[in-house]
Protein backbone atom coordinates (compact mmCIF):
# COMPACT_ATOMS: atom_id res chain seq x y z
CA UNK A 1 0.00 0.00 0.00
CA UNK A 2 1.21 3.61 -0.65
CA UNK A 3 0.70 6.18 2.48
CA UNK A 4 0.44 9.98 1.99
CA UNK A 5 2.28 12.00 4.38
CA UNK A 6 1.52 15.64 4.60
CA UNK A 7 4.23 18.06 4.06
CA UNK A 8 2.51 21.61 4.30
CA UNK A 9 -0.81 23.08 3.56
CA UNK A 10 -1.88 26.33 2.41
CA UNK A 11 -5.27 28.42 2.45
CA UNK A 12 -5.54 30.14 -0.70
CA UNK A 13 -9.27 31.69 0.07
CA UNK A 14 -10.73 30.39 -3.23
CA UNK A 15 -11.25 27.49 -4.69
CA UNK A 16 -7.27 25.82 -6.03
CA UNK A 17 -8.32 23.91 -9.35
CA UNK A 18 -5.33 24.10 -11.43
CA UNK A 19 -2.34 22.68 -9.89
CA UNK A 20 0.86 21.59 -11.80
CA UNK A 21 4.51 21.26 -11.22
CA UNK A 22 7.30 22.01 -13.38
CA UNK A 23 10.34 20.07 -14.84
CA UNK A 24 12.47 21.47 -11.39
CA UNK A 25 9.55 20.54 -9.12
CA UNK A 26 8.39 24.23 -8.45
CA UNK A 27 5.12 24.23 -8.30
CA UNK A 28 2.26 26.00 -9.87
CA UNK A 29 -0.99 26.80 -8.59
CA UNK A 30 -4.04 28.77 -9.91
CA UNK A 31 -7.01 29.74 -7.45
CA UNK A 32 -10.28 31.56 -8.31
CA UNK A 33 -14.18 31.07 -8.11
CA UNK A 34 -16.23 28.86 -10.27
CA UNK A 35 -12.93 27.95 -11.93
CA UNK A 36 -12.46 31.70 -13.10
CA UNK A 37 -9.12 32.75 -12.32
CA UNK A 38 -8.22 35.24 -9.41
CA UNK A 39 -4.84 34.34 -8.20
CA UNK A 40 -1.71 32.80 -9.61
CA UNK A 41 1.24 31.22 -7.08
CA UNK A 42 4.44 29.65 -7.79
CA UNK A 43 5.60 27.40 -5.07
CA UNK A 44 8.87 26.19 -4.41
CA UNK A 45 9.58 23.19 -1.88
CA UNK A 46 8.45 25.19 1.07
CA UNK A 47 5.27 26.39 1.51
CA UNK A 48 5.82 30.24 0.78
CA UNK A 49 5.38 30.93 -2.57
CA UNK A 50 8.23 33.02 -4.55
CA UNK A 51 5.75 34.46 -7.12
CA UNK A 52 2.50 35.08 -6.56
CA UNK A 53 -0.26 37.40 -9.27
CA UNK A 54 -3.52 38.69 -7.69
CA UNK A 55 -5.75 40.40 -10.39
CA UNK A 56 -9.58 40.44 -11.19
CA UNK A 57 -7.91 40.50 -15.17
CA UNK A 58 -7.01 36.71 -15.25
CA UNK A 59 -7.64 34.48 -17.83
CA UNK A 60 -6.09 31.23 -18.71
CA UNK A 61 -5.39 29.08 -22.12
CA UNK A 62 -4.52 25.88 -21.94
CA UNK A 63 -2.47 24.16 -25.14
CA UNK A 64 -2.65 20.93 -23.25
CA UNK A 65 -3.77 20.62 -19.72
CA UNK A 66 -1.51 17.42 -18.74
CA UNK A 67 1.42 18.93 -20.49
CA UNK A 68 2.96 21.67 -18.29
CA UNK A 69 5.84 22.78 -20.36
CA UNK A 70 2.67 24.47 -22.97
CA UNK A 71 0.75 26.16 -20.04
CA UNK A 72 -0.04 29.69 -21.33
CA UNK A 73 -1.49 32.17 -18.93
CA UNK A 74 -2.49 35.26 -20.39
CA UNK A 75 -3.19 38.72 -18.10
CA UNK A 76 -3.29 41.79 -19.96
CA UNK A 77 -1.29 40.22 -23.31
CA UNK A 78 0.95 39.38 -20.50
CA UNK A 79 2.21 35.54 -19.78
CA UNK A 80 3.39 32.96 -17.72
CA UNK A 81 5.44 29.86 -18.91
CA UNK A 82 5.42 27.25 -16.70
CA UNK A 83 9.18 25.99 -18.02
CA UNK A 84 10.43 29.95 -17.10
CA UNK A 85 7.86 31.24 -14.66
CA UNK A 86 8.49 34.71 -16.73
CA UNK A 87 5.37 37.57 -17.50
CA UNK A 88 6.37 37.55 -21.13
CA UNK A 89 4.54 39.49 -24.19
CA UNK A 90 2.26 37.53 -25.51
CA UNK A 91 0.07 37.79 -28.77
CA UNK A 92 -3.03 36.10 -29.65
CA UNK A 93 -0.87 35.48 -33.07
CA UNK A 94 1.84 33.87 -30.70
CA UNK A 95 -0.49 32.25 -28.34
CA UNK A 96 -1.37 30.18 -32.02
CA UNK A 97 1.66 29.57 -32.79
CA UNK A 98 2.73 27.94 -29.32
CA UNK A 99 -0.34 25.88 -29.81
CA UNK A 100 -0.56 25.01 -33.06
CA UNK A 101 -0.57 21.12 -32.09
CA UNK A 102 -4.36 22.14 -31.56
CA UNK A 103 -4.88 22.99 -35.54
CA UNK A 104 -4.37 18.96 -35.98
CA UNK A 105 -7.44 18.63 -34.29
CA UNK A 106 -9.31 20.71 -37.28
CA UNK A 107 -6.78 18.07 -39.61
CA UNK A 108 -8.27 14.68 -38.24
CA UNK A 109 -11.75 16.45 -37.73
CA UNK A 110 -11.93 16.66 -41.47
CA UNK A 111 -10.88 13.61 -42.14
CA UNK A 112 -13.33 11.67 -39.76
CA UNK A 113 -15.97 13.69 -40.38
CA UNK A 114 -16.22 14.06 -36.45
CA UNK A 115 -15.52 16.35 -33.69
CA UNK A 116 -11.79 15.61 -31.82
CA UNK A 117 -12.11 14.79 -27.52
CA UNK A 118 -8.56 13.91 -27.73
CA UNK A 119 -5.76 13.32 -30.09
CA UNK A 120 -2.85 11.27 -29.58
CA UNK A 121 -0.07 10.58 -31.69
CA UNK A 122 1.94 7.29 -31.65
CA UNK A 123 5.07 6.07 -33.53
CA UNK A 124 3.16 4.38 -36.35
CA UNK A 125 -0.46 5.33 -36.03
CA UNK A 126 -2.64 8.42 -34.74
CA UNK A 127 -5.42 7.75 -32.18
CA UNK A 128 -8.41 10.07 -33.15
CA UNK A 129 -10.84 9.74 -30.05
CA UNK A 130 -14.56 11.42 -31.09
CA UNK A 131 -17.06 12.99 -28.86
CA UNK A 132 -19.38 9.84 -30.05
CA UNK A 133 -17.28 7.48 -28.18
CA UNK A 134 -15.17 6.10 -31.41
CA UNK A 135 -11.35 5.93 -31.53
CA UNK A 136 -10.23 5.88 -35.04
CA UNK A 137 -6.78 4.80 -35.97
CA UNK A 138 -5.41 7.06 -38.92
CA UNK A 139 -2.58 6.68 -40.71
CA UNK A 140 -0.80 8.57 -43.49
CA UNK A 141 -4.25 10.28 -43.88
CA UNK A 142 -6.48 7.68 -43.66
CA UNK A 143 -8.84 5.75 -41.39
CA UNK A 144 -7.60 2.09 -41.07
CA UNK A 145 -9.85 1.12 -38.05
CA UNK A 146 -12.74 2.09 -35.89
CA UNK A 147 -13.20 1.07 -32.48
CA UNK A 148 -16.30 1.74 -30.18
CA UNK A 149 -14.88 2.66 -26.64
CA UNK A 150 -18.15 3.63 -25.54
CA UNK A 151 -17.01 6.92 -23.99
CA UNK A 152 -15.62 10.46 -24.68
CA UNK A 153 -11.96 10.28 -23.87
CA UNK A 154 -10.64 13.56 -22.64
CA UNK A 155 -6.58 11.74 -21.98
CA UNK A 156 -4.53 9.34 -23.37
CA UNK A 157 -1.05 8.10 -22.74
CA UNK A 158 0.71 5.03 -23.20
CA UNK A 159 2.53 3.55 -20.51
CA UNK A 160 4.49 0.70 -21.57
CA UNK A 161 2.41 -1.93 -23.19
CA UNK A 162 -0.86 -0.55 -22.17
CA UNK A 163 -2.87 2.58 -23.52
CA UNK A 164 -4.18 4.60 -20.60
CA UNK A 165 -7.73 6.50 -21.27
CA UNK A 166 -9.15 8.48 -19.03
CA UNK A 167 -12.92 9.66 -19.35
CA UNK A 168 -15.22 11.88 -17.08
CA UNK A 169 -15.92 8.87 -15.04
CA UNK A 170 -13.49 6.44 -15.20
CA UNK A 171 -10.40 5.56 -16.05
CA UNK A 172 -9.79 2.59 -18.81
CA UNK A 173 -6.91 0.58 -19.69
CA UNK A 174 -6.16 -0.88 -23.31
CA UNK A 175 -4.19 -3.71 -24.79
CA UNK A 176 -2.06 -1.89 -27.23
CA UNK A 177 -1.71 -5.36 -29.57
CA UNK A 178 -5.58 -5.75 -29.92
CA UNK A 179 -7.22 -2.22 -28.61
CA UNK A 180 -9.27 -3.95 -26.30
CA UNK A 181 -10.77 -2.68 -23.00
CA UNK A 182 -8.59 -5.06 -20.15
CA UNK A 183 -9.58 -2.61 -16.91
CA UNK A 184 -12.33 -0.23 -16.00
CA UNK A 185 -11.64 1.38 -12.96
CA UNK A 186 -14.36 3.69 -11.77
CA UNK A 187 -15.07 7.30 -10.37
CA UNK A 188 -17.86 9.31 -9.43
CA UNK A 189 -16.43 12.13 -11.34
CA UNK A 190 -12.97 12.66 -12.86
CA UNK A 191 -11.60 16.21 -12.21
CA UNK A 192 -8.00 15.79 -12.83
CA UNK A 193 -5.61 12.79 -12.79
CA UNK A 194 -1.94 12.45 -12.98
CA UNK A 195 0.74 9.84 -13.50
CA UNK A 196 3.55 8.21 -11.07
CA UNK A 197 6.88 9.27 -12.37
CA UNK A 198 7.57 5.85 -14.05
CA UNK A 199 3.55 5.25 -15.17
CA UNK A 200 2.89 2.48 -13.25
CA UNK A 201 0.53 4.49 -11.11
CA UNK A 202 -2.11 7.19 -11.48
CA UNK A 203 -4.19 9.32 -9.02
CA UNK A 204 -7.24 10.76 -9.36
CA UNK A 205 -9.32 13.62 -7.92
CA UNK A 206 -12.98 12.31 -7.46
CA UNK A 207 -14.79 15.57 -7.14
CA UNK A 208 -18.19 13.59 -6.75
CA UNK A 209 -16.59 11.41 -4.77
CA UNK A 210 -14.91 13.61 -2.26
CA UNK A 211 -11.64 11.72 -2.23
CA UNK A 212 -8.46 10.96 -4.22
CA UNK A 213 -7.72 7.60 -5.17
CA UNK A 214 -3.91 5.92 -6.42
CA UNK A 215 -4.30 2.51 -8.68
CA UNK A 216 -1.78 0.57 -9.67
CA UNK A 217 -1.57 0.51 -13.62
CA UNK A 218 -2.56 -1.58 -15.32
CA UNK A 219 -3.85 -3.89 -12.83
CA UNK A 220 -6.12 -1.23 -11.48
CA UNK A 221 -6.62 -2.27 -7.94
CA UNK A 222 -5.98 0.85 -5.46
CA UNK A 223 -3.27 1.44 -3.24
CA UNK A 224 -3.51 5.16 -1.47
CA UNK A 225 -7.18 6.78 -1.02
CA UNK A 226 -7.73 9.81 0.99
CA UNK A 227 -10.98 11.81 1.66
CA UNK A 228 -12.06 15.19 2.39
CA UNK A 229 -14.05 16.49 4.95
CA UNK A 230 -14.35 20.18 6.38
CA UNK A 231 -12.46 19.55 10.15
CA UNK A 232 -14.44 20.17 13.28
CA UNK A 233 -13.72 22.66 15.57
CA UNK A 234 -12.27 20.42 17.70
CA UNK A 235 -10.07 18.78 15.05
CA UNK A 236 -7.33 22.03 15.48
CA UNK A 237 -5.85 23.83 18.13
CA UNK A 238 -3.85 25.89 15.25
CA UNK A 239 -6.10 28.97 15.27
CA UNK A 240 -4.79 30.03 11.97
CA UNK A 241 -6.22 26.43 10.83
CA UNK A 242 -9.10 27.09 12.67
CA UNK A 243 -10.46 30.46 11.13
CA UNK A 244 -12.00 29.10 8.02
CA UNK A 245 -13.19 25.56 9.99
CA UNK A 246 -15.65 27.65 11.89
CA UNK A 247 -18.83 24.30 10.83
CA UNK A 248 -19.52 22.64 14.17
CA UNK A 249 -19.91 19.68 11.77
CA UNK A 250 -18.45 17.64 8.87
CA UNK A 251 -19.12 18.66 4.97
CA UNK A 252 -17.76 16.76 2.15
CA UNK A 253 -15.69 18.84 -0.21
CA UNK A 254 -14.08 18.37 -3.53
CA UNK A 255 -10.29 18.01 -4.83
CA UNK A 256 -10.41 19.72 -8.43
CA UNK A 257 -6.58 19.31 -9.20
CA UNK A 258 -3.63 16.92 -8.79
CA UNK A 259 -0.42 16.39 -9.73
CA UNK A 260 2.76 14.40 -9.13
CA UNK A 261 6.28 14.90 -8.91
CA UNK A 262 8.98 12.65 -8.10
CA UNK A 263 7.66 11.59 -4.59
CA UNK A 264 5.51 14.36 -3.87
CA UNK A 265 1.71 14.93 -4.46
CA UNK A 266 -0.01 18.25 -4.55
CA UNK A 267 -3.59 18.43 -4.26
CA UNK A 268 -6.30 21.34 -4.54
CA UNK A 269 -9.80 21.75 -3.22
CA UNK A 270 -12.88 23.63 -3.63
CA UNK A 271 -12.56 25.60 -0.11
CA UNK A 272 -9.27 26.91 -1.38
CA UNK A 273 -6.82 24.82 0.34
CA UNK A 274 -3.46 23.32 -1.70
CA UNK A 275 -2.04 20.05 0.12
CA UNK A 276 1.13 18.67 -0.14
CA UNK A 277 1.92 14.70 0.35
CA UNK A 278 5.15 12.77 0.15
CA UNK A 279 4.19 9.64 -1.10
CA UNK A 280 5.88 6.85 0.57
CA UNK A 281 5.22 2.66 0.07
CA UNK A 282 4.62 0.87 3.76
CA UNK A 283 3.29 2.00 7.57
CA UNK A 284 6.00 4.12 8.54
CA UNK A 285 8.43 6.78 6.43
Amino acid sequence: MFMLKPLWQRYLVSEVFHVRFAEDGKLLVMAGIDKEPKGLYIFTRGSKPFMSIVSKGLSIRYCDQRTSRLLIHSMEDQAVLLDSYKLIPLSEEDLLRVCEFEEGYKEYEEITGAQASYVLALSDVVLFFGADGVMRMIKSGKIMKNIDIGAIVIYARVCEEHLILVTPVDVLVVELNDYKVVKKIEFEEVEDWAFSPDCKYIAVADSFGHSIRIHKLPEGHIVARREYLTPMREDFDNSELFRYTLKPWREPRSPLSIDWYDNLIAVGTSDGMLYVYEVYQGSTP
